[in-house]
């Protein structure tokens, strides 16, 4: 089990590799926990200390998400439309 202090420094140092998204079992992992309660209970400090955001029951991010990464996470077999694409690279003005 890590020291609660450095877990904000643990998770600013994982972020850009895991895409700022991460699925509980990532910060499972990441805070070595093993017991469901301590981990629900470090997660809740986090959240409202504002070093994580809850993008939806089992995923969460942290400030530089990007909503593809954030898709692609929970989603891994979906796709971005052509419109998409075509926006976000400022081909076309609507965005799908």
């Amino acid at each position: 089990m890590k020291n609660a202090l450095d877990l904000p420094i643990l998770l600013k140092e994982m972020a850009p590799e895991m895409g700022y998204v991460f699925s509980k079992g990532d910060l499972a992992h990441l805070f070595g926990n093993r017991d469901n309660t301590t981990l629900d209970a470090r997660m809740r400090k986090m959240i409202s200390s504002g070093y994580l955001k809850r993008a939806m029951r089992g995923y969460f991010y942290t400030e530089g998400a990007a909503l593809e990464d954030m898709a692609l996470k929970i989603y891994p077999e979906g796709y971005l439309s052509l419109g998409t694409a075509l926006c976000y690279h400022q081909m076309i003005g609507t965005s799908p």
